[in-house]
């Protein structure tokens, strides 16, 4: 993949949203843009996860708030907007993906 100066630019404003001033200089090459797009995907994979966390439960019936539990976390699935993400979901996928990031900007 070849990536112009304002694909490297887009993907260096995304990153820094992410990981702060420390990655302004960063150079943005093609591992790092398939790092970004691994990124995305594991929180994507978490995000469709947390659709079936229960929330918590209230008192009366828990049979009764079962059922409306799943059901609820279907329908949070079955509606979510596709590229909406848990910022949960992302912050844990951009801490476990920073050290790669890195290196990988450096030929490594």
């Amino acid at each position: 993949m070849n990536l112009d100066s304002d694909d490297k630019e887009k993907i260096r404003s995304v990153l820094v949203k992410f990981y702060g001033k420390s990655v302004e200089r960063i150079n943005v090459n093609d591992e790092v843009y398939k790092e970004l797009v691994k990124l995305i995907q594991a929180s994507e994979a978490c995000t469709n996860a947390m659709h079936f966390v229960p929330r918590p439960v209230l008192f009366g019936d828990p049979v009764k708030w079962l059922k409306k539990e799943i059901i609820k976390s279907i329908t949070r699935f079955l509606t979510s907007k596709e590229n909406e993400h848990y910022i949960s979901c992302l912050r844990v996928s951009a801490i476990a993906r920073k050290t790669r990031i890195i290196l990988v900007s450096q030929g490594l």
